[in-house]
């Protein structure tokens, strides 16, 4: 490299100052994409005794970033695969409900009477469920012998119910 020493300085600072303003770049990129400490599953129930097996996860987000909850549907899928309550010779359906924690709430006296008549052998429904009004359930069938869904994942937005704190899922059942 020709010239004085000055310019090389030049050169080396210009360049000691791109090389931060990338690293940083990929930084904020990384932490805005990231899901470490995003979710916690806070309840599951793998229940085999029909014809089909079905999976219910409870998963607590910071959030209502569909784009990370995709990947936390992805991450989750990918590790109740390998479990095998989930049984891989049988059809099995997923379903993941996000929610965050201050969107839930008690039942409220219509709901309390949807259950009444949709789900009569559950007992004392409000003192044992909560509802999310706001929440996402990701969903996924899978066949028999499969290890990909039948259909992509459906993620929507509704609203669904889920234990109370001190309650787990497979109590209700």
């Amino acid at each position: 490299m020709s010239g004085t020493t000055g310019s090389r300085w030049f050169v080396i600072a210009l360049l000691s100052i791109g090389i931060t303003v990338a690293a940083l770049f990929v930084y904020v990129r990384w932490s805005t994409t990231s899901i470490n400490g995003f979710y916690k599953v806070t309840d599951s129930l793998i229940d085999g005794s029909g014809q089909s097996v079905a999976a219910a996860y409870f998963v607590r987000v910071e959030s209502y970033d569909t784009t990370k909850i995709l990947r936390v549907g992805a991450e989750l899928a990918s590790q109740v695969a390998a479990e095998s309550a989930f049984d891989r010779s049988r059809a099995r359906t997923l379903l993941m409900h996000f929610f965050e924690s201050t969107d839930t709430s008690a039942l409220s006296d219509v709901e309390l009477d949807e259950l009444a008549y949709t789900n009569p052998e559950l007992s004392n429904p409000g003192s044992r469920l909560l509802a999310v009004r706001n929440g996402y359930v990701l969903a996924s069938t899978y066949a028999a012998g499969a290890d990909m869904p039948s259909d992509p994942a459906a993620l929507r937005k509704a609203t669904f119910y889920m234990p109370r704190p001190g309650f787990s899922a497979k109590d209700l059942r």
